[in-house]
């Protein structure tokens, strides 16, 4: 993933990708039997949101916390994704691929041409037109903390009288680490072994020769079972041409009575790379119940959905943060065993680990090619996973990445970009020049977990690291008289200078961040030095402002490394989205942030799918008007940051948009646009689930319209809303700060504004509300009493606060203003 912002993919729409129906041949089946479960019940109770159309060109993911299936929302397995060409989708349980496809017939047609696709609270379901007498049904899902998939096949009779009907399942496996890749130093092609398929006892068993790699299959009800290379269901042969030949089949026989209400047969996908023993171990844990499985999935993610309930006059965002929370849960990740190694960008593969790591938790970037720990990703998900009280994931993330970053570098404090599943560190060590934004970025996001929860173990654990890492930044100046750390940032382009914006602006609120831990620590000194750096840093910033451009510069220049630029330290804007950085991070004066976004809020930065990459004239020319979901949540943070709610609803609403265009519920990595297209070949498609895309919803409404800012440490709570002008009010429910689960709504009518917030006992509030700039203040009353209050200028515009003091559990603010 090193050069995240360079690859650019624009390639046309995949052909071919519909599959005919394969006629079945005879198969051997055992005596009738009767499916062993009851149907898959409908979620009707729970969130859902399904597609219709080009079903065959939409992946979907099925993810529990060890293991996941991602296909084609037809019923198909086509080669998915580039990080392993073509061998991203299938079923997996990190570190290792099980199988390329689990394909289902039932009464001699294969389940390949889904009419409706739906996502649900953890789980996917298809439904197919009737065959073979009965009304087929596909419910896939992965129970947490199991390295199993479950596939569900659910038959209703059309009749509506007991019906028998032939059904056959086949695998193919494809046992392979998810790293080397397929453009590493050695390639996937050149560590991989054939697969053996074989019959173990009632189920089937796959084993990557030379390995301990092991995928096991299993149904709930006994099948007739045998092996073969040819067991790809209806996968045409040119696909599987692109899969290979390691693979090996396996096939599943059953003739099913299947009653007049309808019954639903359960087949598992287990694995682990640590031998057979566990991963059918896993695989029988699966088949134990899997309704009550099922069900306590459901439950765990509509728990998830239940936490910070969203109200908003805009029930496209309203929807898309809604599924924010779930993809977030869908998107954390275990693994175990993992040999650390660093890889240097794919060039190389030491053949002995620096160590092994017995188990790490985080939050995966994204499915299908990301699905790996990320210091960039990490943190802008941490803005998320604070205000929705997934506080666990926020927590293991950081401990990942600070265990495999102290392995790597050592006392530096210096954090590593990716770790894969496997334990290959791919880039971020020392002797890397980037990313180094992720350093601060770490630092940044420990705080929010820190300020949102109030866990002593945040401060405890992380506080050394965070202090070795602020001074490793520091000692990337060379040249004190700027103050700027030198090095990439998470732009990773040759054409940017050697200091970045996005960097100097992170390393400001990381200081920030380290000097509030240090006086929690009783660390006078760091504590000190922490605030001593910042204050110069935002003095100096000014050295980043192009006065002619009223933009602040996107690098400063070395000329040493750069053949373009006429001196050190030259000011370079290239229309880098980083360019936003400084208003993101809410560290610049008024007048410079509302002159930077007003031209970064024209055509030359942004576009309909929101805020491009690089703008027109930028380095990419054409190429780099795509608009990573990512960039525009910057800008929506941006825009909110400095009083544009106006602006920052419509690039939320942007966001939001993309909800349904792939995977129904999910939002992807790169927005639709004249540059790139969602449905071009799945083998270089950006991901169809990106755990930061959600950055620029969940945290522009809590922290910026809302106004929520907690201090769980110092026992404080800020709440001062700045609604929309467009919108009469909005409100969020069951927000967890530390031990209490507030609620906040802010509503305004005419001159009138209204803040109310429950929950709050004992914690010294400071409830307000931003009002016109320009405004006089009639009265402010809180619970119908009129009480004092102070005007305080903000980049938000004119905010009216009042210190409540100890909350009693419910207090109404009321500003009239003139």
């Amino acid at each position: 993933m090193a050069r995240r912002w360079i690859r650019l993919l624009s390639t046309p729409v995949a052909a071919g990708l519909a599959v005919t129906t394969a006629a079945l041949t005879a198969e051997v089946s055992p005596p009738v039997a009767a499916a062993s479960a009851n149907p898959v019940p409908a979620a009707s109770a729970q969130p859902t949101i399904s597609a219709t159309t080009n079903l065959s060109l939409r992946r979907y993911v099925a993810a529990g916390t060890r293991a996941y299936v991602v296909g084609a929302e037809d019923g198909t397995f086509p080669p998915i994704g580039w990080h392993i060409t073509g061998q991203m989708g299938g079923v997996w349980a990190p570190p290792i691929k099980l199988l390329d496809g689990l394909w289902f017939s039932v009464g001699g047609s294969w389940l390949d041409q889904a009419a409706t696709f739906t996502t649900g609270p953890g789980l996917v379901r298809m439904s197919f037109p009737a065959t073979g007498g009965v009304r087929p049904t596909l419910t896939e899902f992965s129970p947490d903390g199991t390295p199993v998939v479950l596939f569900g096949l659910t038959l209703q009779p059309t009749s509506g009288t007991t019906t028998t009907v032939p059904v056959v399942a086949q695998a193919h496996s494809q046992l392979i680490a998810a790293y080397p890749w397929s453009s590493t130093n050695p390639t996937t092609q050149q560590v991989e072994n054939p697969d053996a398929a074989s019959v173990a006892g009632a189920h089937l068993q796959f084993n990557q020769t030379k390995t301990s790699y092991y995928a096991e299959v299993g149904s709930s009800v006994p099948a007739a079972l045998s092996t073969g290379s040819g067991d790809w269901g209806p996968t045409p042969a040119s696909q599987q041409q692109q899969y290979g030949t390691d693979g090996a089949g396996g096939q599943m026989t059953w003739s099913l009575s299947v009653p007049a209400g309808g019954e639903t047969l359960w087949v598992a996908v287990a694995g682990s790379q640590l031998g057979a023993s566990p991963a059918t171990a896993a695989m029988q844990q699966g088949l134990k119940d899997p309704l009550q499985q099922l069900a306590i999935k459901v439950a765990q993610r509509d728990a998830a959905a239940g936490m910070s309930t969203f109200s908003t006059p805009d029930p496209s965002v309203d929807q898309a943060l809604l599924w924010s929370k779930l993809n977030l849960a869908d998107l954390r990740r275990t693994v175990t065993d993992l040999q650390i190694r660093y890889v240097d960008a794919g060039k190389t593969y030491p053949p002995q680990p620096i160590t092994t790591v017995p188990q790490l938790s985080g939050i995966d970037a994204a499915y299908p090619d990301y699905a790996e720990f990320f210091g960039t990703d990490g943190a802008y998900s941490t803005y998320g996973l604070s205000v929705v009280g997934q506080w666990q994931t926020a927590i293991n993330q950081l401990n990942a990445m600070r265990i495999v970053s102290r392995i790597v570098n050592g006392s530096t404090g210096k954090v590593v970009h990716e770790v894969n599943s496997t334990g290959a560190v791919y880039y971020g060590a020392n002797t890397d020049p980037g990313d180094i934004n992720e350093t601060a970025q770490f630092a940044i996001a420990a705080g929010l977990v820190w300020q949102w929860s109030g866990s002593d173990a945040v401060l405890r654990d992380n506080y050394s690291f965070i202090d070795d890492g602020e001074h490793y930044l520091a000692s990337l100046d060379p040249n004190p008289t700027d103050l700027w750390p030198q090095g990439d940032g998470i732009v990773e382009d040759p054409y940017l200078g050697i200091e970045a914006v996005d960097v100097a602006s992170e390393t400001v609120n990381a200081l920030g961040v380290l000097h509030d831990m240090a006086v929690a620590m009783g660390d006078g000194a760091t504590a000190q030095w922490a605030q001593a750096r910042r204050q110069k840093m935002l003095s100096s910033f000014g050295q980043w402002w192009i006065a002619n451009q009223s933009l602040f510069a996107d690098s400063l220049c070395d000329h040493a490394r750069q053949g373009d630029c006429s001196y050190y330290g030259e000011k370079l804007q290239q229309r880098y989205w980083t360019s936003v950085a400084p208003m993101e991070q809410d560290i610049v004066s008024v007048a410079r942030g509302l002159a930077a976004l007003a031209h970064i809020e024209t055509p030359i930065f942004t576009g309909s799918c929101g805020l491009y990459v690089d703008g027109v004239g930028g380095p990419e020319g054409t190429a780099g008007q795509t608009c990573y979901l990512v960039n525009t949540g910057a800008l929506a943070v941006a825009q909110a940051n400095y009083g544009q709610d106006a602006q920052a609803v419509t690039n939320m609403d942007k966001i939001a948009s993309q909800l349904t265009v792939e995977m129904p519920g999910a939002l992807p990595e790169l927005a639709a646009s004249a540059n790139y297209n969602p449905f071009e070949a799945f083998t270089s498609r950006a991901n169809v689930m990106q755990a930061w895309s959600s950055y620029g919803l969940l945290w522009t409404t809590v922290h910026d319209l809302l106004g929520v800012v907690p201090d769980v440490p110092a026992g404080t709570l800020s709440v001062v809303p700045s609604v929309p002008a467009g919108w009469p009010g909005l409100s969020v429910g069951k927000l967890a700060v530390g031990s209490h689960s507030l609620g906040v709504s802010a509503a305004h009518s005419g001159s009138t504004y209204r803040v109310a917030v429950t929950g709050a006992s004992g914690i010294d509030l400071t409830i307000g509300t931003v009002v016109p700039a320009g405004s006089t203040v009639a009265s402010v009353t809180l619970n119908g009493h009129p009480v004092p209050y102070q005007i305080v200028t903000s980049t938000r515009g004119e905010q009216v606060e009042v210190a409540a003091g100890a909350a009693a559990g419910a207090e109404v603010l009321v500003v009239r203003a003139g």
